[in-house]
């Protein structure tokens, strides 16, 4: 089974109904992103509360290698359980990694867009974190150099396609941009995506 398309009144979404299994995600074929990049994702994941299970809303490359980017909600039995996570390594960070956390529970039913800018440039330089438009976490002066995974992203699961890893819910949007969306333009996004 593979993810369907539902329509009510947020517009066209895909579902990914349970029970989790790993043929149901989407690929994107592998690319390379720039220095500053936005990513926009606007979705409702089923509530469970299950132990050990970290949703993906995407993966690019394995959390633990350089270059990868990877979105994902946390368990109940986790620390922060519910809330996004977001972990980032960039071309030259070897090891340490950035894991943003939002202070919301994600996983209450509720449609929630999450947007991540990360900006190079240097008067202005870090990585913001947003949810619903507001400002939860930020990591000023870091990110700004080239993420190049060498695997295609995946949408609904971790990259490995491990079942345990599998998004289940509605994603009504997810799209990304080659630079660092500003302050209007992110609580724009956050009242309509399409806009």
């Amino acid at each position: 089974p593979t993810p369907t398309w539902g329509v009510d009144h947020t517009g066209p979404h895909l579902k990914f109904p349970k029970p989790r299994v790993v043929t149901r995600y989407v690929a994107i074929t592998d690319f390379t992103y720039g220095p500053s990049l936005t990513i926009i994702t606007r979705a409702k994941p089923t509530p469970e509360p299950v132990v050990d299970v970290f949703k993906y809303v995407f993966s690019h490359a394995n959390i633990q290698v350089v270059s990868n980017i990877n979105m994902y909600i946390r368990p109940e039995g986790a620390s922060n359980p519910g809330t996004m996570t977001i972990s980032l390594l960039d071309s030259n960070d070897a090891g340490t990694g950035i894991y943003t956390a939002s202070i919301v529970r994600w996983d209450d039913n509720k449609w929630r867009t999450v947007i991540l800018v990360i900006d190079s440039n240097v008067a202005t330089k870090g990585m913001r974190f947003y949810v619903d438009g507001v400002l939860h976490r930020a990591a000023l002066g870091a990110g700004g150099d080239a993420i190049n995974p060498i695997v295609d992203m995946k949408i609904g699961i971790r990259v490995n396609i491990a079942d345990k890893s599998a998004f289940t819910g509605e994603i009504g949007f997810f799209a990304m941009y080659p630079n660092a969306a500003t302050e209007s333009l992110v609580r724009k996004i956050a009242t309509d995506p399409w806009s």
